[in-house]
């Protein structure tokens, strides 16, 4: 790492100037040196940072891509299947529903065999009960010329 520019003579000078004596006052200055340099980062420190952070990006961008990429795979896959599952339950559907419209029509058409049927019976009691009503209409006119000729 480079450091950054620190002015060891003049914080020497200021050190003596307190009062230190010059090899304490190098001995101090040359520590707070070393500590400056030892955390400090210079920009070229920074830039270098930055272009390893670049292309550390980079490479998460690519990466990222490619699991765009797979996800976008996998959700197609999983929305061709799904379509054709809803085409098959479609089918599936209009089967069962035409099945359902043929039995219900075969189910009509004996309700109107039988409806038929009992129009038919229902004539063959009208006549019966009309030949019924008319014998006893004339039991009834037979009985009264009885009964008025007496």
């Amino acid at each position: 790492m480079n450091s950054p520019a620190f002015d060891t003579h003049h914080a020497v000078k200021m050190l003596e100037k307190a009062g230190a004596e010059e090899p304490l006052a190098e001995a101090v200055v040359a520590t707070i040196g070393v500590a400056i340099t030892a955390s400090v980062a210079s920009k070229a420190d920074v830039k270098e940072l930055g272009r390893e952070l670049s292309g550390r990006m980079d490479g998460v961008e690519r990466g990222m891509g490619g699991i765009r990429k797979d996800l976008t795979g996998r959700m197609d896959a999983i929305k061709r299947e799904l379509l054709e599952d809803m085409d098959r339950m479609k089918r599936e559907l209009l089967e069962e529903m035409n099945e359902v419209k043929r039995e219900l029509s075969g189910r009509m058409d004996g309700f109107e065999r039988d409806l038929g049927d009992i129009r038919k019976e229902m004539k063959i009691l009208e006549h019966r009960i009309t030949i019924r009503l008319g014998l006893m209409m004339l039991g009834g006119f037979s009985l009264l010329a009885v009964l008025i000729k007496l």
